[in-house]
């Protein structure tokens, strides 16, 4: 089943990715920046707010784990309390 705006769509979705194209190859990269990486001169925000993502998810996963473990014993607890 096609959409009364396919066409539009298709169109339109070429164009941004050719402008994303486009303005990714005018992005100037540092020479080996894996080097750099740890040196603040050149260090861009792009790559700080990679890390900082980065950092997020893995504190998301530790904390949901430690959640989960927290409520595990807690029902575990709770069982226990009620069959004694």
């Amino acid at each position: 089943m096609s959409n009364w705006n396919e066409a539009f769509t298709r169109r339109k979705s070429k164009e941004m990715l050719a402008e994303a194209q486009e303005e990714n190859k005018n992005i100037k990269r540092a020479p080996h920046h894996d080097i750099y990486a740890n040196q603040h001169d050149f260090v861009t925000p792009a790559l700080r707010r990679r890390e900082q993502e980065r950092k997020d998810k893995f504190a998301w996963k530790v904390g949901i784990f430690a959640i989960t473990l927290i409520s595990m014993v807690g029902i575990a607890a709770i069982w226990w309390a009620v069959i004694q």
